[in-house]
């Protein structure tokens, strides 16, 4: 079964030689796909803005250690690509697939990251603002309307926006940038391990997980954990943002 499809209906697989191979169940799963992501492809058009919805999420907002990591992505309008959902709602290895199903088939993609010491010097909140408005600048095209994961709109941003709460569950072009940020910024984190791997962050990514904890009293803090959120949690708060 292909995993994408560009401007074709539901219907337009029935003829095909890929359909026909499919049992009565995999067509059904194909189906009910096609319809849920073609819901979410209809909730961008509803801003009147298409054909050049960029999509912006985050991840890394929580971490320990480690940038937080923003991307933006334009899919071409009537573009489905098969499993794409919240990032956290896959597999490593579904990740990864999605990945480079976003990659082949985007019109853009702008990927932009704020590190550590930014982190404590501006506060997550900027920070996160900042690494949107900079993955939202690399786009090579520009956006007619920017769709933003959460609660808040990017502030300072010169484009049309919209907020949409649960977006990578409701918006194709959010749902992809959540992939986007995550395989990136769990590619820097595998990375980072290599120069600390007494943290383990390639397994726990920088989340403050109990080795994770264990670690930095064994061990210390190292340069690319946040100071400020290792205070907080020293004083009991566990919510950073």
């Amino acid at each position: 079964m292909p995993r994408s499809l560009t401007g074709k209906s539901d219907a337009s697989m029935l003829g095909s030689s890929a359909w026909v191979e499919q049992d009565r169940a995999s067509r059904l799963r194909w189906l009910r796909e096609c319809r849920r992501l073609r819901n979410k492809d209809r909730f961008e058009q509803r801003g009147g803005a298409f054909p050049w919805v960029a999509g912006v999420d985050e991840v890394g907002r929580g971490a320990l250690a480690g940038p937080v990591v923003s991307a933006a992505v334009i899919l071409p309008m009537g573009t489905l690509i098969f499993g794409l959902r919240d990032s956290k709602k896959l597999s490593a290895k579904q990740r990864t697939e999605c990945y480079q199903d976003i990659v082949r088939h985007a019109l853009a993609i702008g990927v932009a990251r704020q590190d550590a010491d930014v982190i404590d010097a501006n506060g997550i909140r900027w920070a996160t603002f900042a690494s949107m408005r900079c993955a939202l600048d690399r786009l090579p095209i520009r956006p007619t309307e920017v769709l933003v994961d959460g609660r808040d709109t990017i502030p300072g941003l010169q484009l049309a926006q919209r907020a949409v709460i649960g977006g990578d569950g409701r918006s194709n072009a959010i749902a992809a940038a959540s992939i986007v940020a995550k395989v990136v910024r769990d590619l820097i984190m595998i990375h980072l391990h290599d120069f600390y791997p007494h943290y383990a962050f390639a397994n726990n990514k920088g989340y403050g997980t109990l080795p994770h904890r264990n670690a930095l009293a064994s061990f210390g803090v190292s340069s690319v954990h946040r100071r400020t959120f290792l205070k907080m949690l020293d004083s009991g708060q566990t919510a950073f943002f």
